[in-house]
């Protein structure tokens, strides 16, 4: 496991966000400048992945910011495609 301090260097969009939902990736994370564009839809299907760290609280996705950056190298590093 990666440690968190590192993995939010690597993307400084998401520094001092400790937990993230798809409204922050979308803003923050899929928007074209660190990551390509996504759509709100698939960013929610995402959170609803078997693989995927996220949890529901209150009717809301949430995921730790580290959680989803090791979820997300880790498909870089293992050249898995996931389609979004």
């Amino acid at each position: 496991m990666k440690r968190k301090e590192e993995m939010e260097g690597k993307y400084p969009s998401l520094n001092g966000i400790d937990v993230v939902n798809p409204v922050i990736l979308k803003e923050k994370f899929f928007n074209g400048k660190v990551a390509p564009t996504v759509a709100p839809g698939r960013i929610y299907e995402m959170f609803r992945r078997d693989d995927f760290p996220a949890f529901k609280l209150g009717g809301r996705w949430h995921c730790p910011t580290y959680k989803f950056l090791e979820w997300w190298d880790r498909l870089a590093e293992e050249g898995r495609n996931i389609k979004l």
